[in-house]
C-alpha cells in the first residue's frame, strides 16, 4: 500500500521543518537555552520545548525528502523521537512504500521486545 499524505499535509510538513531549521540556527546565534527561549518566544510565539522538537525533526529529516513526501508531521515526530532501531526500521518501510502513521510507531516503540533470550 503506498502512501497518501495530501497535499496539506505537505505543506504542514515542509513549513514545519523550515521553522526546526530556523530554530536550529536561532539555537547556534543564542548564547545559552534561557536566550534561546526568549529568543524563540519572541519571535515565533513558541515554547522552548516544542522548539526544540520541531529543530529535532528539522535535524532527523531536512534533507529527506524520501521521508518526509511520504508521511505527516505527526509520524515526522514519532519516527523523530523514537529509538535508533525503531527509527531505521520505519524509515526502510517508508521508503519501499508502506503507509505508516504515527500511530504504527508509537506502538511498535511501546510493544516488548521479542527478541530477548530466556534465561
Amino acid at each position: 500500500m503506498e502512501n497518501r499524505v495530501t497535499e496539506v499535509e505537505q505543506v504542514v510538513v515542509e513549513r514545519n521543518i523550515t521553522l526546526g531549521v530556523d530554530l536550529i540556527a536561532m539555537r547556534n546565534a543564542a548564547g545559552s537555552n534561557r536566550e534561546f527561549a526568549r529568543m524563540a518566544r519572541r519571535t515565533f510565539d513558541i515554547d522552548p520545548a516544542r522548539a526544540m522538537l520541531y529543530a529535532r525533526v528539522a535535524r532527523a529529516y531536512g534533507d529527506r525528502r524520501d521521508i518526509t513526501s511520504r508521511v505527516n508531521w505527526k509520524a515526522l515526530v514519532a519516527l523523530a523521537t523514537a529509538s535508533e532501531p525503531v527509527r531505521l526500521e520505519f524509515e526502510e518501510r517508508i521508503v519501499r512504500g508502506e503507509c505508516i502513521g504515527a500511530a504504527d510507531i508509537k506502538a511498535r516503540m511501546s510493544a516488548p521486545r521479542t527478541n530477548q533470550t530466556a534465561p
